[in-house]
């Protein structure tokens, strides 16, 4: 096989993270996947700290790309991938590309992703690999329950050996995420004397570095003060652990479905391997919202009534878990030569992802 660049790409509904594959680094492009103009894909940013302070909007579409890990614009996600490209300054025909997906793509979405690859952008070699198995790779272990929690989508995915498991699709999936836990956040700051002061951007902002996930039940909560930009200090309270509590309160958002914790353990019972024990002693998290100090303890506090053996870890210290294990599999793909070529996409079809796929 000729020397090409390994590109890794990760679309997630919220952020794209890329760059040349490197398991001792991290992604060299991050930027929002739904905001951004023709201009901003038609010219190279200086910085990515440009992509990170600036608001761009698809021109061709104001609706976003991804939505709860699913394509919805082909067209919009196309200039992401062609906008990627080139801020990484590589030609997409000198490339091997290794893309994440999310769990439980259909056929017709991963066959549009392989066309416009190839067709469109030419690229050598290409490897499509579920996300929460990337996950697990950049941590280079191969077997275990992922806890995936992010920007609008909590899944829960059982791997053994490298193979991910499915089980009973509503119970792997919890329709909560991030931007739930900063709606209802906002939600709950409504009565904030500064809540006038407040807007979505400074709700995120709050989220991400003083909300926190009660470990048990408690009269106690620690007040905390979040400066705004004009200087004031807002105080607060059970807001900052009440927002992520709807992880195990659904209900809370008016939304009837079993509550993290349970589905961790339905998803854990239901697997068929053959030792469910190895599942139930290595569940990790990531995404995000695995952020959220207290968030390992609960979970394994909820599970230790009814699964006295299951183990939590959460070694996840930033949003990066899946590009970094992309890095780690591209490795092994070209070890085992087990990318797949052009020429035999062109001679196989589409189907090739479907028996070569992770």
């Amino acid at each position: 096989m000729a020397e090409f660049s390994d590109i890794v790409i990760d679309c997630g509904s919220d952020t794209i993270k890329a760059g040349i594959a490197n398991p001792e680094s991290k992604p060299s492009l991050v930027f929002p996947s739904n905001l951004f103009t023709n201009e901003s894909l038609n010219k190279k940013s200086s910085s990515i700290n440009q992509i990170r302070e600036k608001k761009y909007i698809f021109d061709c579409s104001l609706a976003d790309p991804i939505k709860r890990g699913r394509i919805v614009n082909w067209g919009a996600m196309e200039n992401v991938w062609r906008y990627t490209f080139n801020e990484l300054q590589v030609n997409s025909n000198q490339c091997n590309v290794l893309l994440s997906e999310m769990a439980f793509a259909t056929y017709k979405e991963r066959k549009e992703k392989v066309e416009i690859m190839y067709e469109k952008f030419g690229v050598q070699n290409l490897f499509i690999c579920m996300d929460a198995a990337l996950s697990l790779f950049s941590l280079r272990q191969y077997t275990g329950l992922v806890v995936d929690s992010g920007y609008d989508v909590t899944r829960i995915i059982p791997i053994y050996s490298g193979i991910p498991h499915y089980v009973k699709h509503s119970d792997q999936i919890l329709n909560i995420g991030g931007n739930s836990i900063s709606k209802y956040l906002e939600f709950l700051l409504v009565d904030n004397p500064a809540s006038n002061s407040i807007n979505s951007d400074t709700v995120n902002n709050i989220k991400e570095q003083l909300a926190y996930v009660r470990e048990e039940k408690s009269h106690y909560f620690e007040e905390k003060f979040f400066q705004l930009f004009d200087g004031t200090s807002v105080k607060l309270k059970k807001e900052l652990y009440k927002a992520p509590e709807v992880l195990f309160k659904p209900e809370l958002l008016g939304i009837d479905t079993d509550p993290l914790h349970i589905k961790i353990l339905k998803t854990a019972s239901s697997v068929e391997v053959a030792d469910p024990s190895e599942i139930y002693r290595n569940i990790y998290l990531f995404g995000g919202n695995s952020l959220f100090p207290g968030l390992k303890c609960r979970i394994q506090n909820e599970l230790l009534y009814k699964a006295p053996k299951a183990k939590v870890y959460n070694y996840n210290k930033d949003k990066f878990s899946a590009w970094v294990g992309g890095s780690e599999h591209c490795k092994v793909l070209t070890e085992h030569k087990s990318w797949i070529s052009k020429e035999k996409y062109l001679e196989y079809g589409g189907d090739l992802f479907y028996t070569n796929f992770i």
